[in-house]
């Protein structure tokens, strides 16, 4: 599938993620809180867990929008108030597997990063 086989609620998910790559919005703590949920939980590529208190300061504390490319992006409606969003993102040689849980209001729920031991072919989005 590409961007363009996308549905345009496919298409906000991807615009929600991208924003966390965005000084703008990662600056936003006001912002930052109505997109994560009160009960937010990530467990990132470092294998660390981070709560949405713990999201805010570290994203907050960057001084440049993040240079990240999203590949081989899909979006699945599991219900009609969830969508799982599946992507892979580079850091350096590895790839990293991102999966994030939305909900349809666009509260973010959960997001977990894994580095892939077995390189993909990679579509950016």
């Amino acid at each position: 599938m590409n961007r363009d086989e996308l549905s345009q609620e496919a298409l906000r998910f991807l615009g929600l993620e991208k924003d966390f790559f965005k000084l703008e919005i990662m600056k936003n703590k006001e912002l930052l809180s109505e997109r994560l949920d009160d009960d937010y939980l990530e467990c990132g590529k470092s294998g660390r867990l981070f709560t949405k208190e713990d999201v805010i300061r570290d994203l907050g504390a960057m001084t440049e929008d993040r240079p990240i490319k999203i590949y081989n992006f899909s979006a699945r409606e599991l219900d009609e108030e969830y969508w799982l969003i599946r992507y892979i993102t580079l850091s350096g040689e590895d790839q990293i597997f991102r999966a994030s849980l939305w909900s349809v209001q666009g509260r973010m729920i959960y997001h977990q990063a894994s580095k892939l031991t077995e390189p993909v072919e990679l579509k950016e989005y």
